[in-house]
């Protein structure tokens, strides 16, 4: 069985990317926001390469 992992809704990440939009540095947006570095800046790498911070769609 594979690993569940937790999925954080659309608006946490858009505030993500607004702060970041805004020239917060990505280790002050974990830190305000108590979410982990690793997942802000894999937000904002996904934003940054299709301009979306949408999930893309599973099969199954």
């Amino acid at each position: 069985m594979g690993r569940k992992l937790k999925g954080y809704s659309d608006d946490i990440r858009n505030r993500v990317i607004k702060k970041h939009l805004d020239k917060v540095l990505n280790r002050e947006i974990a830190r305000q926001m108590v979410l982990p570095h690793s997942s802000v800046n894999f937000m904002i790498k996904k934003y940054k390469e299709t301009g979306s911070v949408q999930n893309k769609p599973r099969c199954g």
